[in-house]
């Protein structure tokens, strides 16, 4: 997966907030309120195209260990929504700049770490995201999968999203 997809799996992720930005802006009057919501229609179309490719490349079988579930870290995720909320007068700079330095720094970090995977459209259609390890490898990965209790050590249909970082599992 390109740094490209990745990009995607970001972009997606924040299609809340440009909703609630939406909201924001028309409350406040501000005549251009309608282009959040065109980001948000296109953040949700982007993400049926993600959803769509997570099993575009042939399955292979492996045992997998469960380490941690990421996307119960979700609502400290969602904090990041906050900020643009928070602003009364969005034609004001000098409110305006400290909140697009947040996001330049949350963007950064996020796109850097393995919670960029966690997306609220994820959890809203019942995938998990999980830690895990392959078991023959013992290597470190991250699994999209719709199972709700995956079984330590169980034998799934894998399809690589990632070169060897990313997978949707599916139980056999």
């Amino acid at each position: 997966m390109s740094g490209w997809f990745r990009a995607i799996f970001l972009f997606t992720s924040f299609a809340p907030l440009y909703l609630l930005l939406c909201a924001s802006l028309f409350a406040q009057g501000f005549r251009f309120w309608w282009v959040a919501l065109l980001i948000a229609v296109l953040a949700i179309c982007a993400f049926v195209f993600l959803e769509k490719r997570l099993t575009r490349k042939s399955v292979f079988r492996k045992k997998v260990v469960f380490e941690s579930s990421l996307d119960e870290s979700v609502f400290s995720y969602m904090l990041s929504y906050i900020p643009p909320l928070m602003i009364d007068d969005f034609s004001d700079a000098k409110k305006l700049v400290p909140v697009i330095g947040f996001y330049i720094v949350t963007v950064f970090l996020l796109f850097r770490s393995s919670v960029i995977y966690i997306n609220p459209f994820f959890i809203a259609l019942g995938y998990r995201v999980y830690i895990g390890r392959i078991h023959e490898s013992g290597r470190s990965v991250v699994i999209i999968t719709r199972e709700k209790a995956p079984i330590d050590g169980e034998v799934l249909n894998l399809y690589e999203v990632q070169s060897s970082r990313l997978y949707y599992a599916e139980q056999q």
